[in-house]
């Protein structure tokens, strides 16, 4: 696990995890995940614990490249840690027999070590076999930003961003990103329905584009924005 500043020629913490048990590992990943991305919020005599990245969503990611890695190769599985978000990496792609569709709807499991994945499901740390990827995307429900899953023929990564709330977007800001959201628009578009200026359009979006609410796609005058 390794934790980067705004690069990743900034490294600001790192931490290896071997020589013990898969179950310390996966304990030991949770208490540095704390360290970074949780912390406590006190209104008057309450005490609450923030999470930027849903602790569940980092539990079940976790346990997933645990239990589905791939163990007779000479690799680890690898967690950056960024200001915005955490990429799980874990080696082995998918198992025989499942596609990407498969993997991301979830429901079916095919699992490569049935010995660590009964343990971990006797012990409670994952609910059903098959349904770790769609609870994942369960936990961001409710935030404009969504995890994102890369599947290569050797590896599975899966990004956990941090979660935002619209609250800490200025009135303008809100304005556009809900023009964007389940629907595809211009900048021009955008111009006409808020009456905002041209320049003012470009720097709002670029703003919500750098926090990872929106997706920009095509370019020059078919440029289209949509909220991510």
């Amino acid at each position: 696990m390794v934790r980067f500043g705004d690069s990743i020629n900034i490294i600001l913490d790192h931490e290896t995890y071997e020589h013990c048990s898969i179950l310390s590992q996966y304990d030991l990943a949770l208490n540095t995940y704390r360290k970074y991305y949780q912390y406590e919020k006190i209104t008057g005599s309450t005490r609450e614990t923030i999470s930027l990245i849903p602790e569940e969503a980092f539990r079940e990611a976790i346990a997933n490249a645990l239990i589905h890695r791939t163990w007779d190769i000479n690799s680890q599985i690898n967690a950056a840690m960024f200001p915005d978000r955490i990429e799980i990496t874990s080696p082995g792609g998918l198992p025989e027999g499942m596609s990407e569709e498969e993997y991301i709807r979830g429901g079916i499991s095919i699992l490569r070590n049935r010995i660590i994945a009964n343990i971990f499901f006797r012990l409670h740390l994952i609910e059903r076999f098959g349904t770790g990827i769609r609870r994942i995307n369960e936990f961001y429900k409710d935030s404009p930003v969504k995890p994102v899953f890369h599947l290569t023929q050797n590896a599975i990564q899966i990004i956990l961003p941090v979660c935002y709330s619209l609250q800490v977007l200025s009135e303008d800001e809100q304005a556009v990103y809900k023009l964007l959201v389940g629907r595809s628009v211009s900048r021009s578009e955008i111009v006409e329905k808020t009456g905002f200026s041209k320049n003012k359009v470009l720097s709002i979006l670029t703003g919500l584009e750098s926090k990872g609410y929106i997706c920009v796609s095509g370019n020059g005058r078919g440029t289209k924005y949509t909220a991510s």
